[in-house]
């Protein structure tokens, strides 16, 4: 995991703390985010995601929804993609959850 360039500013009102991080190639997002949470001691935040995929797969969803716990349905990525998401940190397993959006 390449984590660069972090800053940290205080945002708002209520004392919390914004930070700013970039992955590299071959990093993977869920990975990176559980990681960075763990060593900085967040337990609950909020994920903003924005940049490009160049390849690897992705969760679709649930191969059937009534099966428990999920088998995850992947989708290769082939070429570049525009990508936007949001997701949140929580104290939970898995610690991070993300919904993303991808383009052409």
């Amino acid at each position: 995991m390449a984590l660069k360039e972090t800053e940290d500013e205080s945002i708002g009102r209520t004392g919390g703390k914004g930070v700013r991080d970039r992955l590299e190639h071959g990093d993977i997002i869920p990975d990176c985010i559980e990681k960075f949470a763990e060593e900085r001691k967040v337990s609950v935040g909020q994920v903003i995601m924005i940049g490009g995929i160049g390849e690897g797969q992705v969760v679709v969803g649930p191969r059937r929804s009534s099966e428990m716990p999920p088998e995850p349905m992947l989708i290769p990525v082939d070429g570049a993609h525009e990508v936007m998401g949001a997701g949140v940190i929580a104290p939970t397993k898995p610690v991070s959850r993300c919904f993303m959006s991808m383009g052409r």
